[in-house]
């Protein structure tokens, strides 16, 4: 999956239309960093893992990416809740939280394909240790 060059391009069209550009620079501020405990537990979403660079490109190629393959209709990243957790080792994780219908079957699909993204409900329980936190399972192993 190439989706950073399609968005490279896409970026450089936000660079010529400066209202869209200006619309992406506003959703930036709107990202919420959040702690691993206080994640949604009955709630699912996308969880990006590892997303260096600037976080404008990652808000505006997912949902462009997710279009091209008719998971969702509309690109608009206002239609996403986007929350950044850090790990202990500094990495990036995104979560987006969808505002919009989303076609599961073909994002479980795009899922797996795109690589470094998992559901949420996996994340809590896979990736707790990446945040210093010990998992139900864990717990009950000691008993």
């Amino acid at each position: 999956m190439h989706w950073p060059s399609i968005h490279l391009q896409r970026q450089q069209n936000l660079l010529n239309f400066g209202t869209e550009w200006f619309l992406c620079e506003q959703i930036m501020t709107t990202i919420e960093n959040i702690t691993f405990e206080s994640l949604p537990t009955k709630k699912e979403a996308f969880v990006f893992l590892g997303c260096g660079g600037e976080l404008k490109e990652w808000l505006t190629g997912i949902p462009n990416a997710m279009k091209e393959e008719n998971i969702i209709s509309d690109a608009n990243p206002e239609l996403w809740k986007v929350q950044k957790l850090t790990t202990t080792g500094g990495r990036t994780d995104l979560v987006f939280f969808p505002l919009l219908k989303v076609d599961l079957g073909k994002a479980a699909i795009w899922r797996i394909k795109f690589g470094y993204c998992t559901w949420l409900s996996d994340y809590l329980v896979n990736y707790a240790k990446h945040h210093l936190v010990k998992t139900e399972i864990e717990n009950n192993d000691k008993m």
